[in-house]
């Protein structure tokens, strides 16, 4: 049984990038860190899936490299959005 709800929660959090959200749909994020990878630093958002019960996981676009310098934050729910513009 515990495989099964394994493989539900692996199905409720998909990868996408921030050009397939859809726009003017509130995204409320759950949290943001710093990554390191192969290439450089950067940074990642969970989001909130408005559709269904899972997250969306994205890495952000360059601008935000500000965020890189901040420890990571949580943030409690429904208190901050990304909205596709």
């Amino acid at each position: 049984m515990a495989f099964l709800e394994f493989l539900k929660a692996q199905v409720n959090n998909v990868n996408m990038s921030i050009g397939e959200l859809v726009k003017d749909t509130p995204y409320p994020v759950k949290s943001m860190k710093n990554v390191d990878t192969k290439f450089e630093t950067t940074v990642t958002c969970i989001l909130r899936n408005p559709v269904g019960s899972g997250t969306i996981n994205i890495f952000l676009p360059k601008p935000f490299v500000a965020l890189r310098n901040t420890p990571s934050q949580d943030f409690p729910e429904n208190n901050r959005q990304v909205s596709s513009a």
